[in-house]
């Protein structure tokens, strides 16, 4: 059994997804040279987008598209992002010329970076990089007013290989074949700010394999990661540097990546607490935690993919070189943004376990607040503990008494919040579940289908002490309305056909004794989403917490904004069964399970 195979935009669609040639866009006189794309909500250059059905103007999300011309010229276009997916044809394709940036002047355009900026003010920021070493920064005003905002004739001193924007579009980095930049947009003038070295805090570990540094030549492009804590460019080689027997042969270009941390700050970050064992001013903490928390904080938008390996990186990083109450210090600050988030910060550090407090609070968060939450703890605060050690705390409420023997008070501390973080999402997604099909069921929903939500209802009856009450009420309804279902449904090993229970959502242990079932039967992992046994064979898993899964999850549930919201969507109107491949507890898209040998074991 093959779990279902997704795309980008198709994640419903059970068939792999060809990409099909639609036509040609006469976008230039001359060679096209470079072009970027970027996707807005609100009508940036107030082009009427109009349905090729009917006449009427519709309301969607536009993609802009850039293009840069060995001529010089460079042209802004404007499409419909649901018609691109269904065009087949040129003539249907929905893609319109909105206007010309600036005038050809016969220098290659060699680079463009488009950043769209939602707030306050809708606007856009374009950077032109040209063949010159020149850079020009456009400002696209969401009237569809375009202007230059500031102009720097000799940026570098050979052609601009790369342009990339920091997310709030503050800061603009560029390549050259000469050197690798960083710059501020203050009003009308590109400030060129100092690349920050932390090679020797952070430091970043070669690949034995790679060429030595004296082998670098040309920056030949750069990019930005998800959250801008690291940059990457990519570097030509001086063959005659290179080892003419191994490397010469398989190495035509490296990748070499620095850490970032250029916000400026005006406060002076107090050191007296921190355990600093290397070289790190108040200064550069305080940027660094500035840089973290404008990260997180633009994260919480449920609309935006949840991309957290960098922010993780630079706190276990930061942990190791300062101490690990810089990392309560970020938590606390973060946690205080939140709705009660004052509250938040105290009700974790209480003792009882689990707190009426927390639980309160965490049940007003949203479900992205609480995926970055179970994340952060996951991987910098347990990060020494195996993901399947903290998934047996997380589904068992077990007594700070019983932890109390073998667990520190830290760790104790954080165990707790993941099992409480946790729990409010399982309640969330059985909860988004069954209200499927309750409403389902009212149009005539099949046997076969009742069975996928079972173990959900069952975990819900079983756990009906610490779930919520209108958790209760729908589990009880579906229960009494499908009973003989319910009773019937005894799951069984697939290896030795002995009955399984329902002992934990997420592994289970069969009741056979025969040879090769151990003293407890044999293990097996359940589905984190349907709570079903995984069958053998091909399965999704969680990088994260490691669990396992045949299914999706609604993706009503990924935009919660709280517990309460899922009561009153579920009480208006069916939730919508759209399904999205993502982890219900850790936020982040599951991956299909490879063997490991097919797997690379250096990044090369």
């Amino acid at each position: 059994m093959f779990p279902p195979s997704y795309s980008i935009n198709h994640v419903n669609n059970h068939n792999h997804v060809d990409a099909s040639f639609l036509g040609f866009l006469d976008a230039h006189k001359s060679w096209v040279t470079t072009l970027c794309w970027a996707g807005c909500d609100f009508d940036l250059l107030r082009v009427n987008m109009v349905s090729p059905a009917s006449s009427v103007t519709v309301s969607t999300q536009k993609l802009l598209l850039v293009t840069g011309c060995a001529d010089g010229s460079v042209k802004i276009w404007a499409a419909r992002s649901d018609s691109l997916s269904t065009a087949t044809s040129m003539e249907s394709l929905p893609i319109s010329f909105c206007k010309q940036v600036g005038r050809a002047d016969s220098v290659p355009v060699t680079s463009l970076a488009l950043v769209v900026l939602s707030k306050p003010n809708g606007r856009a920021l374009l950077a032109v990089g040209k063949s010159s070493g020149s850079i020009a920064v456009y400002e696209i005003q969401h009237s569809g007013i375009c202007q230059q905002l500031c102009y720097r004739e000799i940026a570098h001193q050979q052609t601009v290989t790369g342009l990339s924007w920091r997310y709030d579009g503050r800061y603009l980095y560029s390549s050259g074949q000469d050197s690798l930049k960083v710059w501020e947009v203050l009003n009308t003038k590109l400030k060129p700010l100092k690349l920050p070295d932390w090679s020797d805090i952070f430091p970043i570990i070669n690949s034995p394999d790679l060429c030595s540094a004296d082998a670098l030549q040309s920056f030949l492009g750069v990019s930005l990661s998800h959250n801008c804590m690291t940059l990457v460019t990519v570097r030509d080689l001086d063959s005659d540097a290179l080892d003419q027997m191994y490397q010469a042969r398989s190495q035509r270009a490296v990748l070499q990546m620095f850490w970032l941390g250029n916000n400026r700050s005006n406060v002076e970050e107090d050191v007296s607490f921190f355990d600093i064992r290397k070289r790190l001013t108040g200064d550069e903490i305080m940027r660094w935690k500035v840089n973290i928390l404008s990260a997180l904080a633009q994260l919480e938008d449920p609309s935006k993919p949840l991309v957290l390996w960098d922010v993780t990186a630079v706190v276990s990083l930061l942990k190791e070189a300062v101490g690990g109450d810089v990392v309560l210090r970020i938590l606390s600050e973060w946690l205080k943004g939140w709705n009660r988030g004052g509250d938040a910060v105290a009700a974790i550090g209480e003792t009882e376990n689990p707190s009426p407090h927390l639980l309160k609070v965490v049940s007003e968060a949203s479900c992205r607040q609480l995926h970055i939450l179970n994340v952060f703890c996951r991987r910098v605060l347990l990060v020494h503990l195996k993901p399947e050690d903290i998934n047996t705390c997380a589904s068992e409420d077990e007594s700070s008494a019983e932890r109390g023997s073998t667990v520190e008070g830290d760790e104790k501390l954080w165990r707790k919040c993941v099992y409480v973080v946790e729990h409010e999402l399982r309640q969330r997604l059985v909860h988004c579940r069954l209200s499927i099909a309750t409403h389902t069921n009212e149009d005539g929903l099949e046997e076969k289908d009742i069975t996928n939500f079972l173990m959900n209802t069952k975990w819900a009856i079983e756990n009906s002490s610490s779930i919520s009450a209108e958790l209760r009420k729908v589990a009880t309804q579906l229960r009494k309305s499908h009973l003989d279902l319910y009773r019937a449904s005894l799951e069984t090993c697939h290896l030795c056909g002995s009955p399984v229970a329902l002992s934990s959502p997420d592994t289970a242990s069969c009741q056979g004794s025969g040879p090769g079932t151990g003293d407890n039967g044999h293990g097996l992992q359940r589905c984190c989403i349907s709570m079903k046994l995984c069958p053998p064979g091909c399965q999704w898993y969680c990088s994260c917490c490691q669990r396992r899964s045949i299914e999706q999850t609604p993706s009503v549930f990924f935009g919660l904004s709280s517990r309460s919201q899922l009561v009153k969507l579920a009480s208006h109107a069916p939730v919508e069964n759209d399904t999205y491949p993502g982890c219900p507890y850790c936020g982040v898209l599951m991956r299909r399970m490879v063997p490991s040998f097919f797997l690379t074991p250096t990044l090369v």
